[in-house]
C-alpha cells in the first residue's frame, strides 16, 4: 500500500475511533479499530522514546529505601475494546510493584475493594472516592476528597448540572521522618474544554497555600496542551511537569492526557508502560523527597 495513503487512512481511522470513544459508542469503534490493525499491522513495540532512555541512562544510583515509585492508571473501569482487562490490570499491577498507585475510572466500588483484595499485600493503606483510588505501601496519614464545582445551566430558576460529578483526592503520605502531598484527580471529558479549564482554576487555587510544601499531582485532566490553566500550575504555584510520551488511546496514541506535576522533591526516573488493557496507558515516576 501507498506510504501517503497508507498514513492518510491511519490518520483518519485513529480520529474517527477516538470520537467514537469520547461519545461512549464503544460498540462501534471496536471494528475499526481491528481495520485499523490491518493497516498498522509494523509493531511498534521497538520504538522507544529517546528521551525516556535518555533519562533512564543518566538515574542516579541510589539506596533503595531513598526511592518512592508512583503509577498513575486511568483503568476504563477494568475493560477494553469491549472485553473485561480488570483480572489483566491487577495482575500489571502487582508485577510493576509500585510503592504508590493512583487509579482513575474505577467502576464501583466493590471494584476497587477487588482491587485491594488482589493486590500484593504490602498495600496496607488506601483512599477510594468517586472512582478515584489510592492504594499506599506508607501511612496515608490524611484522606481528603474535593468536588469541583458543577458547571450548570438555569433555567426558569432551575440549576441544571450538564456534567457528571468530578473530584480529586488530596492526601498527605508519610514516609519514615518525611511526608509529601499527593492529589489524584480525573477532570471532565469536556470536548471543548470548558469544564476542564474551570476545574483547573480551582486547584490552583486550592494549591496556593500549598506553596513550600512537597507535592505531587497525576491524574487523568483530559486537556491537550494549549488550555492556560495547565500553564498556571506551573507558572502561579512553582510546579515542574514530568514530561511523557502520548498515553491516550493506548491503540492510537495522540494526545497527552495523563500528567504529573510535581514540587520540592527530585524525579529520579519516569516512564509509560505500553499496554492495552485499557484506553489509556500507565504513566510512571521514581522519586526522592528532598
Amino acid at each position: 500500500m501507498n506510504k501517503t495513503i497508507k498514513t492518510f487512512l491511519k490518520i483518519t481511522l485513529g480520529s474517527i475511533i477516538i470520537t467514537l470513544n469520547f461519545c461512549f459508542l464503544h460498540s462501534y469503534y471496536n471494528i475499526l479499530i481491528n481495520i485499523y490493525n490491518l493497516i498498522n499491522y509494523e509493531t511498534q513495540e521497538t520504538q522507544e522514546t529517546q528521551e525516556t532512555q535518555e533519562t533512564q541512562e543518566t538515574q542516579e544510583t541510589q539506596e533503595t529505601h531513598d526511592k518512592i515509585s508512583l503509577i498513575s492508571y486511568n483503568i476504563h473501569h477494568g475493560y477494553n475494546f469491549c472485553k473485561i482487562t480488570i483480572e489483566q490490570i491487577i495482575k500489571e499491577l502487582n508485577i510493576i510493584n509500585c510503592d504508590i498507585i493512583c487509579l482513575q475510572e474505577i467502576h464501583t466500588i466493590d471494584q476497587y475493594n477487588t482491587i485491594k483484595t488482589k493486590l500484593n499485600n504490602d498495600y496496607l493503606y488506601s483512599h477510594y472516592f468517586n472512582g478515584l483510588g489510592i492504594y499506599s505501601k506508607y501511612n496515608i496519614e490524611i484522606k481528603k476528597e474535593h468536588i469541583y464545582n458543577n458547571v450548570s445551566l438555569q433555567f426558569l430558576n432551575y440549576n441544571f448540572n450538564v456534567y457528571p460529578k468530578t473530584v480529586f483526592l488530596y492526601s498527605k503520605i508519610t514516609i519514615k521522618n518525611s511526608h509529601f502531598y499527593l492529589l489524584n484527580t480525573h477532570l471532565s471529558a469536556d470536548i471543548t474544554g470548558y469544564k476542564q479549564y474551570n476545574e483547573l482554576l480551582e486547584l490552583n487555587t486550592f494549591l496556593e497555600d500549598k506553596m513550600n510544601k512537597p507535592v505531587i499531582i497525576t491524574g487523568d485532566f483530559n486537556i491537550k496542551d494549549n488550555i492556560d490553566n495547565i500553564d498556571n500550575i506551573d507558572k502561579i504555584n512553582n510546579f515542574s511537569t514530568v514530561k511523557l510520551p502520548y498515553t491516550y488511546p493506548s491503540y492510537f496514541p495522540c494526545l497527552q492526557l495523563d500528567r504529573i506535576f510535581y514540587k520540592k522533591i527530585k524525579i529520579l526516573n519516569k516512564n509509560i508502560i505500553k499496554t492495552y488493557n485499557s484506553d489509556h496507558f500507565p504513566i510512571l515516576c521514581e522519586f526522592k523527597l528532598t
